[in-house]
């Protein structure tokens, strides 16, 4: 069964991209805390019913011990883990320092030869899921 790559970039604003095995991206978006939950269920909800698997790719950090941001941060990071614990989803984490520093982290995004437009979020989960997927087929 071939798989879709699922890049998450957690935040406050978390942002998603779904890539084919090809590297074809068929989705990004970004999503606020109070439906991140809703929505990775219906995302991935809607990628079991095209008979496709998900693989996922997180961006993992390090968290302040103490505040409102880091409390908030963890909630994200929890959320996260829970949906795709539910559909049983072993995520490849991943730290900035390796994508980011990486010959795809670094490369313009492009689709039919044009820069892609999106949100920094969004093209932070594209190229975690390009990654993914150029240390998959090693």
């Amino acid at each position: 069964m071939a798989s879709m790559i699922l890049g998450l970039d957690p935040g406050v604003t978390t942002g998603w991209a779904g890539l084919l095995e090809s590297g074809a991206i068929v989705g990004t978006g970004i999503v606020k805390p109070d439906s991140l939950e809703v929505t990775l269920d219906e995302i991935i909800r809607r990628v079991h019913r095209a008979d496709h698997d998900v693989e996922a790719v997180v961006e993992e950090f390090p968290l302040a011990p103490a505040g409102q941001l880091a409390q908030d941060l963890r909630e994200v990071v929890a959320t996260v883990n829970r949906v795709l614990h539910t559909y049983g989803i072993s995520p490849f984490r991943v730290l900035p320092g390796q994508w980011k520093t990486s010959a795809v982290g670094i490369a313009p995004i492009l689709v039919n030869g044009q820069a892609i437009r999106c949100s920094t979020h969004e093209k932070d989960a594209i190229r975690m899921a390009k990654y993914y997927l150029s240390r998959r087929s090693t």
